[in-house]
């Protein structure tokens, strides 16, 4: 089910715990396995320089799912930039 998720995705988020050390480990493995379904074709290091240089249609949000911060926010940034909504759509 998962890799069917993924076949069909156009946008991911993959969140982790600053806290949680193995919360970390399962973002990074998640990570991987997207980029293996999706037969990624863009390197991870030019991607990041590009992010780092240009910062083009990325961004960078710290949220909480346990105190309830910037989750909406994180889910409204993510259709606005997939599928172009505007701010009040």
């Amino acid at each position: 089910m998962r890799e069917l998720s993924i076949r069909s995705g156009r946008a991911f988020v993959i969140v982790f715990a600053v806290n949680n050390e193995q919360s970390f480990y399962e973002a990074q493995s998640l990570w991987s396995l997207i980029t293996k379904i999706k037969e990624r074709v863009v390197s991870f290091q030019r991607a990041q320089n590009w992010v780092d240089t240009d910062m083009t249609n990325a961004s960078y949000l710290e949220t909480s799912a346990k105190y309830n911060i910037n989750v909406g926010e994180l889910f409204k940034q993510l259709l606005i930039r997939t599928y172009g909504l505007a701010n009040n759509e």
